[in-house]
Parts: structure tokens; sequence; C-alpha cells
């Protein structure tokens, strides 16, 4: 009697189970073909410009007062059609004005241009026609939340693969690639595999997904259970035995991966509840015009290098020219899902009221950033340069390089470049990582490589799609006999 309820139960909850649980293992074997069919582009690297003080014809605090502007959140230097401008941000949330620093006009829509510009970068050599450029906010079901960065621009190009890319004008750097093929595999996968038909109704979704999540789990240690406490009967001749004896041993074989992809994403799903703050900034500083009289010939005898990037950055109220040096010998820009590292950048901090270096000062910087988004004043008990991926800060966090910052029992990813915090590091958070990394993923095939990784997992996610599909038949034979 127990025994025949343990197979009612079993057999009922496998019903319930089967569709979503087909949907998200089909959707499941898509997704390592989905990262493997990206469009060829020439480079992820931004442009590498030399910052020229003789270029300069008019210095930052002259253009902010001939352009009425008092203040500033920040600015760099960027070079478009053989020119320098400055790319200001008035405020920590507006888009950047663009005015030129030889007779500093503003250019017309200069965010977009440069947007165009650096999409044209990245994808070819030749110029492109473009065929459309939208100003994106939030993440969509072509612009998922993996790729992390936010605002970008999306800029789809006349070709006949429907190439489009994603680029964020205020650090010059590219974010995501994808052409006709690849987003309509991502839209399938967001379909049945986040469900994102559900839309804004995240708490709903969430009890949906996991309630299936733990009835799988559930299920398949029933189906162990029956497994190991019954006999396989030889078939003999007899289709019902053959179906029956077929999916006992595909699903024996597949319940181990069952167990662990259901645990996996039910953990996953429920650490979406958590409040995520990675890529947000609530770093403050205004800086005004009258601090920004930078001596960019003092700066470049100071440091004897050539700088390509710089931005302001004010840390215990004194005011600092974070300035990046162009290192020619090395090349960050070809495929950070291949080489999964990043050189790490050279950067001098030069104090503006006496032009003098700061030593170690972005790690300092890193410090500062900390404890800004921990809301404490303590001195960090570790300050490591991230520049490749690793168990704590792996590629499913996108952005490099970071600073990793211990600070007591907490731990934060800020990038200095744009003082965001990266990522926050806490218990729920951290087991989530683990396990879906090593159980849904199969990151425990990386020392083999990505190909390994992906070969992995869809030969398991394969074998909970025969496992189904047996079982399916076996069910509903045995129901068109009962009738």
């Amino acid at each position: 009697m127990l025994r025949k309820n343990i197979y009612n139960r079993h057999r009922k909850l496998s019903i319930i189970i089967a569709f979503p649980v087909l949907l998200w293992a089909i959707s499941g074997f898509i997704h390592p073909i989905m990262t493997n069919i990206r469009p060829r582009i020439a480079t992820q690297q931004s442009p590498q410009i030399i910052i020229d003080s003789n270029s300069l014809k008019l210095p930052l605090d002259v253009v902010l007062k001939e352009n009425s502007i008092d203040s500033f959140f920040n600015c760099r230097i960027i070079e478009l059609g053989n020119q320098f401008y400055y790319q200001v941000k008035k405020s920590a949330d507006e888009i950047p004005n663009y005015f030129s620093a030889t007779d500093g006009k503003e250019l017309e829509n200069g965010d977009e241009l440069y947007a165009e510009y650096l999409a044209n970068h990245f994808v070819s050599k030749e110029k492109l026609n473009v065929q459309a450029i939208n100003f994106v906010t939030g993440f969509t079901s072509d612009y998922n939340r993996i790729n992390k960065l936010l605002p970008v621009y999306r800029v789809r190009f006349k070709r006949d693969d429907g190439i489009t890319v994603y680029v964020d004008t205020q650090q010059s750097r590219f974010s995501y690639a994808t052409n006709s093929m690849r987003s309509f595999l991502t839209r399938v996968f967001t379909l049945l595999h986040t469900w994102s038909w559900l839309g804004n109704l995240t708490l709903l979704k969430v009890i949906i997904m996991t309630l299936l999540m733990l009835l799988t789990f559930v299920n398949s240690i029933i189906g162990i259970y029956i497994f190991f406490t019954t006999k396989s009967r030889n078939p003999n001749g007899n289709e019902t035995l053959k179906r029956r004896r077929n999916h006992r041993f595909t699903a024996i074989f597949a319940s181990l991966f069952t167990l662990l992809f259901s645990f996996s994403g039910g953990v996953h799903i429920l650490s979406q509840l958590q409040k995520d703050d990675a890529g947000k900034l609530i770093l403050s500083q205004n800086i005004l015009q009258s601090e920004s009289n930078v001596d960019f010939a003092k700066v470049q005898q100071l440091i004897h290098q050539a700088v390509h990037d710089f931005s302001f950055v004010k840390m215990n109220g004194q005011l600092y020219l974070r300035a990046v040096v162009l290192n020619k010998d090395k090349n960050n820009g070809k495929d950070l899902m291949k080489q999964m590292r990043v050189d790490e950048p050279k950067i001098f901090f030069v104090n503006l009221s006496d032009y003098t270096l700061l030593q170690n000062g972005e790690e300092l910087y890193a410090d500062y950033l900390a404890n800004t988004y921990l809301k404490n004043n303590m001195k960090p008990s570790e300050t490591i340069a991230i520049t490749s991926f690793d168990d704590d800060y792996d590629f499913a966090d996108k952005v490099l390089p970071v600073w990793r910052v211990k600070c007591g029992n907490q731990t934060v990813f800020v990038e200095t470049s744009t003082a965001k915090l990266r990522k926050k590091i806490n218990p729920v958070g951290k087991f989530d990582d683990y396990s879906f990394a090593f159980f849904h993923k199969h990151e425990f095939m990386m020392f083999a490589g990505k190909t390994a990784k992906d070969i992995s997992t869809m030969f398991w996610v394969a074998a909970q799609i025969v496992m189904i599909v047996f079982g399916l038949i076996l069910y509903f034979k045995r129901k068109k006999k009962s009738s």
C-alpha cells in the first residue's frame, strides 16, 4: 500500500513539474549555444588616445565659464573626429555634455555621436552605416541583467546580420554585441528559462518558480527511493515494462544533476529577493568651476608618461586628478570571455592643491569608496586589485578591473574608475554564487576550459530532457491503456 502511494505521488508530481522542467531544460541546452554564437567584432579595447596638453587650447575652467557651468560632477577628455572634447557630467545622473577643447563650443548630440564612434570602433575598422541609436537606462530581454553596465547606448548597424553593439560612453568601453540570431536565442532563453513573460511580477514569479524547483527536488528524491527499493523486471517483449525500464535507468542516470539543477536554481531565485545595490552610485561629489583650473602640462611633466584618460576625485575633502597612463605594450581588448582577465592599469593621483603625487592613491580611493558604501570609517584588513575572475568575483560579475576591500566581516568590490559598488558579499549571496556557479553552470569543469564546461552542461541538460520524455511516454501510454 505504501509503495503504491509513493508511486502515485511520484506520478502526480511528475505531471505537475514536467512541462516547466522541460522548458528549463530546453532553454538550458540553448544557453551555451547562445553564448558561443557571437558576432565577430574588431576589438573590445577602448580607443587608446594620448592626451596632448598642447592640443587643449582652452583650459577646462575657461570652457565651463563660457558655457555658464558653475559646478560639475566629473569630467574626462575624449577624442572624436581628430578633436579633443571635455566630456562633462553636470550631475551623477545626467548625460554628459561635450565641449571642444579648441574653441569651447558645445557639440550638439555629442553623447550620441560619441556612442556611434565607439560602436564603429569596436565592430570594424571601416566606416559603417547606422540604422538606429537608442539610449538604454534599464535592462531588457535583449540586454539583460548579466551585462551589468547602465546606462548604455544601443547602436544597430545596417548590415545583413543585424549586428548591434551596446557601449558605455562615460567610460569609452564595450559592453555587449549581438546579432539577429543571438538576439532571437536570447529572447527564447529569457522567455523559457527566466520567465520574462511574467514581467515585473517579481514576487509572484519567485514564489511559483521556487515552488516548482522544490517539487522537482522532492520528486527526484522519491524517484531515487523507488529505484533502490524496487527491482527492474525483464521486459520480455512487454512494451509497458520496456518503457518503464527506459525511464527508470535514464532517471537514475540523470537524477544527481536534477537535484543539483533544482537546488541551485531555487537558491538563485530566492536570492533575487535581496536588495541589490551593485552598479549603483551613491557617492556624491560636486566640483566647483573655480577648482577646475588644471595645468595639464604640469601634470604630464610630473608623471613623465603618456596619459590617455583622467577624471576628478574628491576624497577626504581634497581634490585629485586621477590620471590613467597608456601602456602600449599591453592589450586588454580582444575578448574578455576568452581571456577572463585584464591588465592592471597604471594610475596616478595628482593632488591639485600643490601638484604632488599621492602614493598608493588608487588603493586609498578603493578604501574610501568601500567605507562610503559600508557606511563606516575603519581601516580595511585587505585591499586587493582584482584583474581576473575568481570564486568570489566570477564572470557573471562582468566588470574588470575592480578592487576587493575587506572591512571586518564585510567584503565589497568597488570600481574606482566610476566610483561604483560592483558587488557586496553576504552569506546568502556567497552561498548562491557558489551553488549557482558549480551546480547550475558547471564551473567545476573550468579546469578543462569553457568548451568542456559547455559540453558538460549540455550533456546533463539533455539527460533531463530524455528522462522527462521517457516519463511522459510512460504516463500517457499507461493512461491510454487504463481508459
